[in-house]
C-alpha cells in the first residue's frame, strides 16, 4: 500500500510538473509591454528555438497581447527612424512591401493590396472599415466588427510565393471600455516587416476610436485597448534581403538589429 501510495502521488507529482512547464511555455509569449519589445522578444524567441525549413528560425504557435500606450504610434516612427539610419537597406526592402500592401489601391504580382481588401473589397465597392464603424457606433460591445483581407481565390491565383496575403483577418471588439484590435496571422517574418505590421493595425485601430467616437458625438464612448497578435508562426529567415552583392545574410546583421531594438525599448 505504501509503495503504491508514492507511485500515485509521483504521477500526479509529475504531471503537474509537466503542466506547469506547458503553461509558461505558452504564456511567456505574454509578457510584451510594447511594440518594441514584441519585435525584439519576437525575434530571440525565435533563435532560441532554432526550428524551421531552409534554414530559417520558426516558432509556432505565438500568440502576445500589447498593451496600447498613448503616442504609440509617435515611438512606432520613431523606431523606423534608428531601424532606417542604422539599415538603410533593410528599412527599404520592408517600407517597399508595405507600400504595396497597405497604401496601394491596387493589387502586383507579389501581394495583394490589404489597403484595396479593406476599403474596397475585390473591386465590389464594399469597405469593411465603414461597415464596423456603423455597427460600432450603434453597438460598441457587438462580436461582429470583423474584417477579412483572405480571399480563398487567393490560393488558386498567386502569381508565386508568398503572394497569400500574412494577415489574413482581424476584429475589434470592446473589452472595460476599450476597443481592441486582434490581427490573425498565417506567417510573419519579423525583422523584415514586423514594425511595418505593427504601424499599420496601430493605425487602423486608433483611426476606427476616432471614427466610433465622431459617429457617437462622445470623445470618451471607447478608447483604444491592447493590440492582440496570433501568428500562426513566426520567423526570422536565413536571407532577409536582397542586395547589390546577392543578399544580406541574417548573421550579417541580427546581432547590431536587435541591439537597436533593445536599446530603444530601454530609452522609452
Amino acid at each position: 500500500m505504501v509503495i503504491l501510495f508514492i507511485n500515485y502521488f509521483t504521477c500526479v507529482f509529475f504531471r503537474l510538473v509537466s503542466r506547469v512547464f506547458w503553461f509558461f511555455k505558452i504564456m511567456r509569449n505574454f509578457f510584451i509591454r510594447n511594440e518594441a519589445s514584441f519585435l525584439y522578444y519576437a525575434v530571440e524567441l525565435c533563435r532560441e528555438t532554432k526550428c524551421g525549413s531552409d534554414g530559417a528560425w520558426q516558432v509556432a504557435p505565438f500568440q502576445c497581447s500589447i498593451p496600447y500606450s498613448e503616442n504609440a504610434l509617435g515611438k512606432i516612427e520613431a523606431l523606423k527612424q534608428r531601424i532606417k539610419t542604422q539599415f538603410p537597406d533593410l528599412y527599404e526592402y520592408g517600407a517597399n512591401r508595405a507600400k504595396k500592401a497597405y497604401h496601394s489601391s491596387s493589387d502586383t504580382i507579389t501581394k495583394p493590396s490589404y489597403n484595396a481588401r479593406l476599403k474596397n473589397y475585390k473591386g465590389t465597392g464594399l469597405n469593411q472599415l465603414v461597415s464596423i464603424e456603423q455597427i460600432g457606433s450603434r453597438n460598441k460591445c457587438s462580436g461582429g466588427l470583423v474584417f477579412s483581407v483572405f480571399s480563398p481565390e487567393d490560393l488558386v491565383k498567386k502569381h508565386r510565393p508568398g503572394y497569400v496575403p500574412c494577415l489574413i483577418a482581424g476584429s475589434f471588439l470592446e473589452h472595460d471600455g476599450e476597443l481592441q484590435l486582434n490581427a490573425f496571422f498565417r506567417s510573419q517574418s519579423v525583422v523584415e516587416f514586423g514594425l511595418f505590421d505593427l504601424e499599420f493595425l496601430r493605425r487602423i485601430q486608433v483611426d476606427m476610436v476616432s471614427r466610433i467616437c465622431n459617429m457617437r458625438n462622445d470623445p470618451d464612448y471607447v478608447r483604444a485597448g491592447s493590440l492582440n497578435l496570433h501568428f500562426a508562426r513566426i520567423l526570422v529567415q536565413r536571407r532577409l534581403q536582397r542586395n547589390s552583392n546577392g543578399f544580406i545574410k541574417r548573421d550579417a546583421i541580427l546581432d547590431a538589429w536587435l541591439k537597436v531594438v533593445e536599446d530603444f525599448n530601454i530609452d522609452m
